[in-house]
């Protein structure tokens, strides 16, 4: 009999496969297109460019990547409540933190969150609580990583966003984005977007400048005199308040359920009663 943690696993590869079907068909179409600003008259010589998407996302997407990341979540749940003796099943979830809760200032959320990890390991060895400790995301604050884009932290932040607000904001955009603009004669005018404030590499979504120049010769330019050529890579992302943009939907999910299948898992089933 299978256990009910790889069964978790199991239906969220699927819901990713789902999502993967979704996404391919989008990933050829032709939805990116530069979208002039309509000018005022008191800025009749500036001419800027806009990304457009044409074409929305399935409706249904984020409702499968909730249910994806709510099978990984669950996962962990079931398999730390396998691991706590008889008396201590109830109301066990697998700590998941962020921030150090030991470390630092205590503040009354550490206080908080050092009696949720003390109830959640209550009954467990002192191998298997040093193990689950190893695993959270904090510590990749000590490697200069972002622990909100660990597996772990991707993981418990997402279900979170999905369980107690909306649906997971699921964006179309493109990277690696370049606009060459030509004006009647002149030479062609290269131009890429710009940065984010916080340097998060080149995801345009829709809104995104793409082009913006002005043009003060006569006779005044028509519309029809401009060409935007605009190329990119198609890249569909979540939006889940990260300081520093987005994350891309296949490769997050992908490497998120990859982490708790070959690391994770395993090592918390070493801990499981009759294994010990």
């Amino acid at each position: 009999m299978t256990e009910s943690w790889w069964l978790k696993l199991q239906r969220a590869d699927r819901h990713l496969k789902e999502v993967d079907d979704h996404l391919r068909p989008y990933d050829s179409k032709q939805v990116y297109r530069p979208q002039l600003v309509t000018r005022t008259k008191a800025k009749e010589n500036d001419w800027r460019y806009l990304l457009e998407v044409t074409e929305p996302l399935d409706e249904m997407l984020p409702i499968i990547i909730g249910d994806a990341v709510h099978n990984m979540r669950s996962a962990l749940d079931h398999i730390l409540v396998a691991m706590r003796p008889q008396k201590y099943k109830r109301n066990a979830g697998f700590p998941i933190f962020l921030d150090d809760p030991w470390t630092g200032e205590q503040t009354e959320r550490k206080t908080r969150d050092v009696a949720i990890f003390e109830n959640a390991t209550a009954g467990l060895s002192h191998e298997a609580i040093d193990a689950i400790k190893r695993f959270q995301p904090y510590l990749d604050q000590e490697e200069g990583s972002d622990p909100k884009r660990n597996a772990l932290g991707v993981i418990t932040r997402l279900d979170n966003a999905d369980k107690h607000r909306d649906p997971i904001v699921v964006i179309p955009g493109l990277i690696k984005v370049h606009t060459v603009v030509t004006v009647r004669d002149e030479l062609p005018l290269e131009q890429e977007p710009p940065p984010h404030p916080n340097g998060f590499p080149q995801f345009a979504a829709a809104g995104t400048e793409l082009a913006h120049f002005r043009w003060i010769k006569l006779p005044a330019l028509e519309e029809t005199e401009v060409d935007v050529n605009l190329s990119g890579t198609p890249q569909i992302a979540m939006q889940v308040g990260l300081d520093d943009g987005y994350m891309e939907v296949r490769d997050t999910l992908a490497r998120s359920l990859g982490y708790l299948w070959e690391h994770v898992i395993p090592v918390m089933e070493q801990f499981l009663p009759n294994r010990g």
